[in-house]
């Protein structure tokens, strides 16, 4: 079990330890611990070799809760936190507005342990009486359900990019494999997909088909982890007619679906090319081929790669990220890349909810390459993050100012600011004007109509201090659907006003996504791409953003941290429009 499986193993049995009435206290403290052996750049192994207490967070009965884990599996866990509940019961804690107290009450008062049982209650009318959940609640949970049910059964990219990765990473070593890779709506950073897909090409089938064979998986009990069960099987590709494996992955107590697709060496890639692309991408390049009477199929078409596939329409390599709709209109060349960012301008540290200090959030930007960092502490009014008063403001800027002292990485002093129900700031204009950079996002009051919202939102384009609108939807995927906003009256305001609509990097977030990025390019405005990043591991998810701006077609020019620290003080100093 590596460390990714590991901390969401503890994330998990700690979401259902909440629900069994643990005290805050010590929910927070594993959940920190959690945070703290994700951060670490030590292995498993290495952690677990070290005295407790030697990483800030991780003592003893954190490192014995993982040895517990890594001897016994999830199973031994639990049993050692007394938690007696189903693993499916974590997901009510996935719907918005449900915490530990109600759930507790779902399960232990109504018998409810999961998504599809709650949402049975809610049709036969028997969910009465419980805490924290009134009639208007009812009516938003009901949606909240719909939105939550028709996506449980995708997988987010969040977990199922990593696990691709380490999937392709393991088929690859298996004997009589060749070469593998990511395909399918994932490899193209499809933000949920229904499977992951991956292609291996094969000179000998028989230890693949044996490894298929022996995988094995847990079954969906009461309790989980022990009680496995081989339920790999054998498939045929419905395109190439070729077999290929289906497999379920267990993870966080759900079966992840996987699709193998086997070939040979030498159809590899044109069967990856056929896989990857949506059907108006294949149909385009199909055509094309046809009109130099080259057929798509493994007689005609034998190239190694799909660089020689594009080569032989004249075309340069397109990215699987564009290679959907009319992704072939923009030039691939100049797409952003990850090499092109110089800093990132959303970062929270220790003084709101982050888990870094100011010094390591800029030792962090020294070791990426960076120029230039923004530090932008949560507002007063979410208290639940610490926000950040005007006074600690200003004590926040002299620490700014003595750190500075020390690293050759540009310290932006900014803010990440809440944007309160009526639209007004949630700090003072002084203190607005005395930050390089205020991001202004919604956390509260998510339940407005599509009016409220979206003149919620104006009014702060409208604010003079405002360089950024934070994750402009508010989407979670998997567990929260945007909120409903006219985004073409926003975009509008936000091209008047000269007000940049973030793109979160969070690959819980991925938000402004696809099509309002191409509609702000057309604009000509600029797009930060930003990671929101509370833990050290979090400055990675960068990747995740630049993929999703290939899929908005942005080229390095249109992203505002892809600009010399000179050339970003100055966009940030552009005059506004008064409203």
């Amino acid at each position: 079990m590596d460390k990714l499986e590991i901390v969401r193993c503890l994330r998990l049995a700690n979401d259902l330890w909440a629900i069994e009435g643990a005290n805050l206290y010590s929910i927070r403290a594993h959940s920190l611990s959690a945070d703290a052996i994700s951060d670490s750049p030590l292995s498993i192994g290495e952690i677990l070799s070290l005295p407790p207490g030697s990483i800030k967070g991780v003592g003893r009965e954190t490192l014995a809760m993982v040895t517990a884990l890594q001897e016994g599996g999830m199973q031994a866990l639990l049993q050692r936190l007394h938690v007696n509940i189903p693993l499916s019961c974590a997901e009510l804690l996935r719907l918005p507005g449900i915490g530990p107290k109600t759930a507790h009450a779902l399960v232990h008062q109504f018998g409810i342990h999961c998504a599809e049982e709650l949402n049975r209650a809610l049709q036969n009318g028997s969910l009465q009486g419980v805490p924290g959940i009134g009639s208007k609640r009812l009516a938003r949970l009901r949606r909240d359900l719909r939105v939550f049910l028709d996506r449980k059964h995708s997988i987010p990219i969040a977990l199922a990019w990593p696990l691709g990765i380490q999937l392709v990473e393991l088929v690859s070593q298996i004997q009589g494999v060749s070469r593998a890779s990511l395909t399918g709506s994932l490899r193209r950073s499809v933000v949920a997909v229904p499977e992951i897909e991956v292609i291996a090409a094969l000179d000998n089938a028989g230890p693949l088909t044996e490894w298929a064979a022996q995988f094995t998986l847990q079954k969906k009990t009461s309790k989980d982890p022990v009680c496995r069960e081989d339920l790999s099987k054998n498939s045929t590709d419905p395109i190439s007619g070729q077999s290929g494996f289906n497999v379920l992955l267990p993870v966080h107590g759900d079966d992840i679906p996987v699709h193998i697709h086997t070939v040979t060496e030498a159809d590899y890639a044109r069967r990856l090319m056929e896989t990857t692309g949506d059907q108006t991408h294949q149909a385009v390049i199909s055509g094309l081929l046809m009109q130099q009477n080259i057929e798509w199929n493994r007689d005609s078409l034998q190239v190694n790669s799909e660089e020689e596939i594009y080569a032989l329409l004249g075309l340069p390599y397109f990215p699987p990220e564009v290679r959907e709709d009319n992704g072939l209109l923009c030039t691939p060349s100049r797409l952003i890349q990850p090499s092109d960012i110089m800093g990132d301008l959303h970062v929270h540290s220790t003084w709101s909810d982050g888990s870094l200090s100011i010094s390591e959030i800029a030792q962090m930007a020294e070791e990426l390459g960076y120029e230039y960092i923004a530090v932008t502490d949560h507002s007063q009014s979410l208290t639940i993050a610490n926000g950040l008063t005007p006074e600690r403001l200003r004590q926040q800027r002299e620490e700014i100012a003595e750190v500075q002292k020390h690293t050759p990485v540009r310290i932006l002093h900014g803010s990440e600011v809440d944007i309160l129900a009526d639209g007004r700031l949630d700090l003072p204009d002084d203190t607005l004007f005395e930050l390089d950079l205020v991001i202004a996002s919604v956390h509260s009051a998510m339940h407005q109509t599509k009016e409220e919202m979206t003149e919620r939102i104006l009014r702060a384009i409208e604010h003079p201090a405002v360089h950024i609108i934070g994750h402009l939807t508010g989407r979670i995927l998997g567990r929260r659907s945007g909120y409903d906003l006219d985004l073409n009256r926003i975009v509008e305001a936000a091209f008047t006003h000269g007000v940049m609509l973030e793109l979160n990097a969070n690959p819980n977030r991925l938000d402004i996504f696809e099509q309002p990025l191409r509609t702000v390019k057309a604009k000509g405005m600029l797009v930060p791409i930003n990671t929101d990043t509370h833990h050290r591991g979090e400055f990675q998810n960068i990747n995740y953003g630049v993929r999703m701006a290939q899929r908005g077609w942005l080229y390095q020019e249109n992203v505002l941290n892809a600009l010399p620290y000179t050339d970003l003080i100055e966009a940030l100093h552009r005059p506004r429009q008064s409203p």
